[in-house]
């Protein structure tokens, strides 16, 4: 429950009065936050603030809500979501019987909770409305996602900037309203286009908020890999296998954490034993791990001992791969 209140200072006393009234009482038998009210609260009354999320009330964020990129990113089963509702949400029109079944409605990528007389009629009922529905569930299931990325309790209160963080770690921020971009980069709102300007007003190339925010999104590989069924070299009898070597992936290497102490890495290991480390047999730079310059000696001192304290050289450099395989470090033309 949150109210706003205005203050009645008293700066002889360095008090401040605050009157709730009678039915905002109960607020006060314990230890209470307070805190100034942000640009969304700015033009309310005084009192009870509504428990709905601002945002889901800003006109701005309506097309953000249904895109399916958005949607995607939040998790991507906003049918399976909307039946914890377990209540028919269609509760418009003169007819309110509702069958005690209940079951699932496809809006384009979102969904409803209705019941299957409400579900049985729907497709008489005006578009307008059916989509209002749809698109507050759509937006509902985003804000419960943000939440729970950033762990987050459930009452917590999302703001442009959390929506903003969010959409950027998801790559969908580009799909932000222009207004919202606006804000987040703290550019100025867009002027309507006058018939007259001045010459020093006018600008040739405007910045364009959705390439700015895009482009700083824009995470490129590490490491491309193309893959050829047909390579030749696997027709011949006793093929030479060159040692592959990538500057790129071992630079990137060195800048993760120590596989043996945490400790940013120095230098991408190289694997030895396991049939490689000899002379000549240098394993390629495929198989590395991060580690700092004190663990990469220990190691090399003893591998045994080395290996026994802190887990196989295996192990470690398959969970390499696959941190970078899962971050796009590392993308491959497999599209199945």
């Amino acid at each position: 429950m949150r109210a706003l209140l205005n203050p009645i200072i008293i700066r002889e006393l360095d008090q401040v009065i605050l009157r709730p009234g009678r039915s905002l009482m109960s607020l006060f038998y314990g230890p209470v936050i307070i805190a100034p009210a942000g640009e969304m609260e700015a033009g309310r009354k005084p009192g009870l603030l509504p428990q709905e999320q601002p945002l889901l009330l800003d006109p701005a964020f309506s097309s953000f809500w249904m895109e399916p990129e958005v949607l995607r990113a939040a998790g991507g089963s906003v049918q399976s979501w909307v039946r914890k509702f377990n209540v028919c949400q269609w509760n418009h029109g003169a007819d309110e019987y509702h069958h005690p079944e209940l079951t699932t409605a496809k809006y384009e990528h979102s969904g409803l909770c209705l019941c299957w007389h409400h579900d049985r009629v729907l497709v008489d009922q005006p578009l307008a409305l059916v989509e209002e529905v749809a698109r507050q569930n759509a937006a509902k299931y985003i804000l419960e996602s943000v939440c729970a990325h950033f762990r987050y309790p459930d009452h917590h209160i999302v703001t442009i900037s959390d929506l903003g963080c969010w959409a950027l770690v998801k790559r969908v921020a580009s799909l932000l309203p222009d207004t919202v971009i606006r804000k987040l980069l703290c550019m100025p709102s867009t002027e309507p286009i006058k018939p007259v300007y001045r010459e020093s007003e006018l600008v040739i190339n405007p910045p364009d908020p959705p390439a700015i925010i895009a482009a700083a999104a824009e995470d490129a590989p590490i490491l491309v890999v193309t893959i050829d069924a047909d390579a030749p070299g696997q027709h011949m009898r006793r093929p030479k296998i060159p040692r592959w070597e990538c500057q790129a992936y071992t630079d990137w290497v060195k800048t993760q954490p120590c596989c043996g102490c945490g400790a940013s890495g120095d230098d991408p290991h190289h694997l030895i034993g396991h049939g490689f480390g000899g002379t000549g047999m240098k394993a390629g730079d495929f198989h590395v791990m991060p580690m700092c310059r004190i663990c990469h000696r220990d190691l090399h001192d003893n591998v045994t001992i080395w290996e026994s304290k802190h887990g196989s050289q295996l192990e470690h450099i398959f969970r390499l791969q696959h941190r970078a395989l899962g971050l796009g470090v590392i993308v491959t033309d497999c599209t199945s």
